[in-house]
């Protein structure tokens, strides 16, 4: 018999206790399938500032422009286009462009951001992308975390 270790024990409630919050909070978002810009987190300007608050992206977005961006994803054919594409290039290219108007400091990166929103709305299709996700993968690759 193999037992878990205290340790193990301790991180496998966490990471239950984590996922049932994940869904109660976000179950309309992920369940939903009417179109892209009606999605609950980007219909409600509080619900997409609590989601970017609460996903560590609100500081990578340029201040007093949250909204703006909100309504720009909710409206934006660009937007739609970009999550209907199953291969993320065009995810990547979005995000290039809003970053002149929506980064919060110069040569900022929204890929974080971008990419949470997109991982959201189509989680069969899009993972979160942000430096946790990158140092996972160097590991899971044999690299050094920081690679």
């Amino acid at each position: 018999m193999n037992a878990l270790s205290p340790d193990a024990v301790v991180v496998g409630k966490a990471i239950e206790s984590a996922r049932r919050v994940l869904w109660g909070e976000y179950r309309d978002v992920f369940e939903y399938q009417g179109p892209i810009g009606a999605n609950p987190v980007l219909a409600d300007e509080r619900r997409f500032m609590r989601f970017c608050v609460r996903w560590g992206v609100s500081r990578t977005i340029r201040k007093g422009t949250h909204d703006r961006l909100r309504r720009w994803l909710q409206d934006s054919s660009g937007f739609v286009d970009a999550i209907r594409d199953d291969t993320g290039q065009r995810l990547g290219r979005l995000e290039a462009a809003l970053r002149t108007e929506f980064a919060g400091r110069s040569g900022g990166s929204l890929i974080s951001m971008v990419s949470k929103v997109a991982a959201f709305l189509r989680p069969d299709r899009f993972v979160a992308w942000d430096r946790f996700a990158r140092r996972g993968l160097n590991l899971a690759l044999g690299r050094a975390a920081s690679a």
